[in-house]
């Protein structure tokens, strides 16, 4: 005999194995089923000297990978360095707003002006800033979708 199941579980359960396209199905199935939607991160906590401030994601130009920690660019070009690796801020930022585009930075898409062929296979991302950073030919196409080409 098997356990009872709630029919928002079983929902869930027969998306998870019948499902062709099963992700958005079983997104839609969690939503129904009174899962909260999925939160990013709008904020930091960062340290200058004695003072803790707070700097809102909209102010990011791009994140740059510095060993086990990463930078925090801003817009103005001010930097700072927070205790988190490049592999944990790629999950908890809104991918709507950021993109990793190589292994070492991640990029606001709002701050993307453009890209760049530097070479017969090589790729650079214009910011507004100025700032030019590489990006992989593996994350080219995903940048490019982003930034509304395909």
């Amino acid at each position: 005999m098997a356990l009872p199941v709630s029919p928002d579980r079983f929902t869930i359960l027969l998306v998870d194995t019948q499902a062709p396209d099963a992700d958005a199905l079983r997104a839609f199935a969690l939503a129904s089923a009174g899962a909260a939607p999925r939160r990013f991160r709008s904020r930091f906590l960062v340290s200058i000297g004695a003072r803790d401030t707070v700097i809102d994601a909209a102010e990011i130009a791009w994140i740059r990978a510095n060993g086990y920690y990463a930078t925090l660019v801003l817009l103005d070009r001010r930097e700072f360095l927070v205790r988190l690796p490049l592999d944990q801020l790629e999950n908890e930022l809104d991918p709507a707003a950021f993109i990793r585009i190589h292994r070492s930075a991640i990029v606001s898409l709002h701050d993307v002006r453009g890209l760049e062929r530097v070479g017969p296979r090589s790729t650079v991302a214009i910011l507004r800033s100025g700032s030019r950073i590489p990006v992989s030919r593996s994350r080219r196409d995903a940048l490019v979708c982003a930034l509304g080409g395909c």
